[in-house]
């Protein structure tokens, strides 16, 4: 069977990665096996792994990039925008605009609560900065689960 877990929120890590974040419900399929049995076959597929893997359930969906940030920006001007971002996120909202009132209607973040159905692990090997060349092999959870 396949893990069904709840998208719980979204955080901005020290990192600088934006991650959403999922819970899985006491009595449901077990996550850390199947992060387990994919490490596993990635290993054997793809060869040895160099992922930081974290105890947490959770998706990579973006790093936070300030483009218009030079080595000359104070680092204090880009971790304000880090913790803003950090902190609307933490509350279950989007971030507002600096150029918008602070009195703006606060837009909650889409799909918190919704379970998810986990079909098939897609594991990555990046051979090019930032995905820009990689292999990949798909497989169903049932394969994982079985190899």
């Amino acid at each position: 069977s396949q893990p069904s877990p709840i998208l719980e929120g979204f955080r901005v890590a020290p990192d600088g990665a934006l991650l959403v974040l999922f819970e899985e419900e006491e009595g449901q399929v077990n996550f850390a096996q199947l992060r387990e049995d994919s490490a596993r076959l990635g290993t054997e597929v793809l060869g040895e792994l160099i992922s930081r893997p974290k105890n947490i359930i959770h998706a990579t969906v973006g790093r936070v990039l300030l483009p218009a940030c030079t080595l000359a920006t104070p680092p204090e001007a880009v971790a304000s925008v880090v913790r803003r971002w950090s902190e609307a996120l933490g509350s279950g909202v989007w971030p507002v605009r600096r150029d918008v009132s602070e009195a703006a209607e606060p837009v909650p973040l889409p799909a918190l609560g919704t379970r998810l159905s986990i079909d098939q692990v897609t594991l990555y090997r990046e051979t090019g900065w930032w995905l820009s060349d990689f292999t990949s092999t798909e497989i169903p959870v049932g394969e994982v689960e079985a190899r």
